[in-house]
């Protein structure tokens, strides 16, 4: 954290991975990154910054980084958004599934939850027990209930026909969207309730005037599109993620999010121009919790503002990596 930014990281053997782009007043991200970076230099670590968007690239390659694209994230323009049309079947069909079986869907606003808080914090427990470790960093808060933005936060409830809450999804607030942060079941629940659930937060978001909403970042799906994977190593480089796809279910979180009828944008994994991006992409991987590694939550040394300016007191006590 810095006076006038802050930035998420988590520290992957000697490399500090960012999630996302780091938020700044006045466009100074790729200021901060690089007071970031050269504080991180001195304790004889790099930087990667995983899941940027384009927004900034210019000016990370002006500071000397390079950029490659790792992947796109799924948005949805809620205004647009409607469940008439051959393309949009297989959600309607999801939603009158939900409701034949007697299941109950509804977005609730954080603030109003009630007594339903501590039913989302039964149904985290109940889905972290069945798991030895969680994976997500740079795209996901890792917690369904008890962060400092649940009030501003929308929950989508899905009720069994008892009225016990089996599945929740949690969307993180942004600047004129929301977006799809966690999502917890547990126990039976009938086919299609996931693509209900997004559907009723989609046409929550358009009533209300919530103009986006982003679903899933899908890692390489650009490579995963034969339509846009036409070059030789664009080829090679799909049919080895097809081989893995069993891993990372890549191809069907594509599918998923395509139904909905989405645009995507690019996401990219930004690193220094010698740094090696295998290695790179390694960390991430550790970072996110998909493969075992040293990834910790140890924080470097708090961070100084160039030209002089401190850190404020108050900020360092937060200065602590996701």
């Amino acid at each position: 954290m810095a006076a006038d930014g802050a930035l998420a990281y988590r520290v992957a053997g000697r490399t500090a991975v960012v999630g996302g782009d780091p938020v700044a007043a006045g466009g100074r991200a790729a200021a901060l990154l690089a007071d970031f970076a050269e504080r991180a230099g001195e304790q004889r670590h790099r930087v990667v910054v995983y899941g940027a968007s384009a927004r900034h690239l210019d000016d990370y390659r002006a500071d000397g980084q390079r950029a490659i694209c790792i992947g796109e994230e799924a948005v949805v323009d809620s205004g647009s958004f409607t469940l008439r049309g051959q393309r949009m079947r297989s959600v309607r069909r999801a939603l009158s599934r939900q409701q034949r079986h007697g299941w109950q869907l509804e977005c609730v606003a954080g603030a109003a939850l009630g007594p339903a808080a501590a039913e989302l914090h039964h149904l985290e427990t109940a889905w972290r027990a069945d798991r030895e470790r969680l994976c997500g960093f740079a795209m996901t808060s890792g917690r369904l209930h008890g962060t400092l933005d649940d009030a501003r936060a929308t929950f989508v409830l899905a009720r069994d026909p008892d009225g016990a809450l089996r599945a929740a999804l949690r969307m993180a607030p942004f600047l004129g969207g929301l977006s799809l942060d966690v999502q917890r079941r547990i126990g039976e629940t009938p086919n299609g309730l996931t693509e209900a659930m997004i559907a009723t937060v989609l046409l929550h978001a358009a009533e209300h005037g919530i103009a986006t909403v982003s679903l899933n970042f899908a890692g390489f799906s650009q490579l995963l599109d034969p339509e846009r994977a036409r070059r030789s190593r664009d080829r090679l480089a799909r049919a080895a993620l097809r081989r893995t796809g069993d891993r990372f279910q890549l191809d069907r979180l594509v599918t998923f999010c395509d139904k909905f009828g989405p645009r995507w944008e690019p996401r990219y994994l930004v690193l220094p121009r010698q740094a090696s991006a295998a290695l790179a992409g390694w960390r991430v991987l550790q970072a996110e919790g998909h493969v075992p590694g040293a990834a910790t939550t140890r924080a470097l040394s708090p961070l100084r503002q160039r030209h002089g300016r401190g850190v404020p007191s108050e900020a360092r006590a937060a200065l602590q990596p996701r």
